[in-house]
């Protein structure tokens, strides 16, 4: 008979991750198994005909204190990780207009009310409306009674059409990568006050220098590994063994691993189906089963080395791209990242054509750039869970009744969307449950019951 497994982690991505390195740091060794080659999940890096790139551009935020935090576990500097800049948007459209907004280096949140006063590209009138938005949103904490579409919400609430074009709903697909005729509004402003409420900090860019697989899913096997944990590429999970409402162990294929517990770290489509066949845990599949999900597509594109933006980043609209990343940062001159969010026409386009329309609209607003090199398209079709009207109701806890049996995931109620911090805090909190209920279980009192 196989030898037992106390502690398994299945799914490879920064959850998993997230669990295993919380799991090792307070002294349990685990074993972690993913069906890829490679660690990081739908945030890694990928080698196309010689070109190294990531999987998607991906950023982060001052305020995402988990994964902060798990870098100091980790023992890696900040700043040898991130580069770390003051929020500012500069969107362009089609038209030849822009609209720059910058927060200020004084105290939140004042810093974001200074930012909308001082805006440009915005008349008088529009940013005294988003002003005064911005101080109501702040008396009310950023919290209202009963969640909507966002763009509804804007809309009774004096937002110009031109506001929303130019300010929120690149706000809404960066933050939601959901269209904002259907985002949450409680969501959204959740995450505003998380950014611009607390510390001023917590609004900064944080830049990820590394690719993605030498960040965290590197230095995260180093410490799991060195802390007696061990790692099972290129093994997936094909069913769970539960009896009698506790988890025996699971299955790779026809092989049979027995364990006491196990942190579920795989997207919720392939949770719902390792949970639906147990009457335990159908309810749960069903549920993970109502989560919509959109894409994240991300053009490529090589320039000679003079081309470059002016800024790292920009936003576009009225157009196929929406945000265009400089990977000069990254030590990558001439690159750029152009990513789409969420579903839209460009879905039905095959890659040649969406790269030239993406090439097409770079050109009309660079003019003076050489030709492009080569391009490539990544296409992640279910990269985030809809962050639609009434979805923190279906985000289900890391417990899932089952004893010896935890989710972790960017889609349980962390309060952040699908995002990075998102997938490391619940990796983090269901670690800590994993390790609360052991600490119960052999505690003298439950003993004694």
């Amino acid at each position: 008979m196989a030898t037992a497994l106390t502690t398994v982690v299945v799914g490879g991505g920064w959850a998993g991750l997230a669990a295993a390195t919380t799991l090792s740091r307070y002294g349990m060794p685990v074993a972690l198994f993913e069906s890829g080659r490679l660690l990081g999940g739908r945030a890694r890096s990928v080698n196309t005909q010689g070109w190294n790139i990531d999987n998607g551009q991906h950023i982060m935020l001052g305020a995402y204190r988990n994964i902060l935090g798990l870098l100091q576990t980790l023992g890696i500097p900040e700043q040898r990780m991130v580069k770390r800049k003051l929020l500012q948007f500069e969107i362009h459209s089609t038209q030849q207009q822009t609209v720059t907004l910058q927060v200020h280096n004084v105290a939140a949140p004042m810093h974001l009310l200074w930012g909308l006063m001082r805006a440009r590209g915005l008349d008088l009138h529009e940013r005294g409306t988003a002003l005064r938005l911005g101080a109501r949103l702040i008396r009310n904490r950023f919290s209202i009674n009963q969640d909507q579409p966002l763009e509804k919400w804007l809309l009774q609430n004096g937002q110009t059409r031109r506001l929303i074009q130019f300010l929120w709903q690149p706000l809404c697909l960066a933050m939601l990568n959901t269209p904002i005729r259907e985002a949450s509004t409680q969501v959204f402003l959740h995450i505003l006050r998380k950014h611009f409420a607390r510390e001023r900090e917590d609004s900064d860019l944080l830049f990820i220098l590394p690719s993605l697989t030498e960040s965290l899913p590197l230095h995260a096997q180093r410490y799991v590994e060195n802390h007696g944990g061990q790692f099972r590429l290129q093994q997936r999970i094909t069913a769970l063994a539960i009896d009698a409402g506790r988890l025996h162990g699971f299955y790779c294929g026809e092989t049979f691993h027995p364990c006491e517990q196990l942190i579920l770290a795989t997207p919720p489509w392939i949770a719902k189906k390792l949970l639906a066949p147990h009457p335990e845990t159908a309810a749960l599949g069903a549920q993970l089963g109502e989560f919509h999900h959109h894409p994240i597509c991300t053009v490529y594109i090589q320039y000679p080395e003079t081309a470059r933006l002016g800024n790292d980043l920009i936003g576009l609209v009225d157009g196929i791209g929406h945000w265009v990343f400089d990977r000069r940062i990254n030590a990558q001159p001439g690159l750029m990242a152009v990513v789409i969010c969420g579903p839209g026409k460009h879905m039905t386009m095959d890659n040649d054509a969406l790269a030239q329309a993406v090439m097409a609209e770079l050109a009309a607003l660079y003019p003076h750039w050489p030709q492009a090199l080569k391009w490539r398209v990544l296409r992640e079709k279910r990269a985030t869970f809809g962050c639609e009207v009434g979805i923190q109701q279906k985000r289900p806890q890391a417990r899932t009744g089952v004893e010896g049996l935890w989710l972790a995931g960017d889609y349980l109620d962390t309060g952040y969307p699908s995002t990075l911090e998102g997938a490391v805090k619940s990796g983090i909190m269901s670690a800590r449950a994993l390790l609360s209920g052991l600490q119960s279980t052999n505690s003298p009192t439950r003993a004694m019951r």
